[in-house]
């Protein structure tokens, strides 16, 4: 329940941004601390990552690395709580990318 609170939170605080010019960075600061929170909570807990990813979660926060630098440097240092292959995972091309792999092996 609190990981869906906190995605709710960071969905809210995007669209937020996006629509309000005079307030995105301090709309931005707020989804920068989300995402610091989001991390620590990942990185003590595989239950939240596991969640986290099946929830499309992992995939929503990757669009913080479109923001500002402060916003790029926390999703960064989220995407280090997962494995690689999922962060690659979230690209809405991957399976065309791992299929031509494939392909070319």
């Amino acid at each position: 329940p609190q990981l869906t609170r906190s995605m709710t939170a960071l969905s809210c605080v995007s669209t937020t941004s996006r629509a309000a010019t005079g307030a995105a960075t301090s709309a931005s600061g707020v989804q920068v601390a989300l995402v610091k929170a989001l991390t620590s909570a990942m990185t003590r807990n595989g239950n939240c990552r596991y969640d986290f990813l099946q929830r499309g979660a992992l995939t929503r926060v990757q669009e913080g690395l479109q923001g500002d630098s402060q916003l790029r440097e926390a999703v960064r240092g989220l995407n280090a709580a997962f494995p690689q292959q999922m962060i690659d995972a979230t690209d809405p091309n991957y399976e065309k990318k791992l299929l031509a792999t494939l392909k070319d092996s």
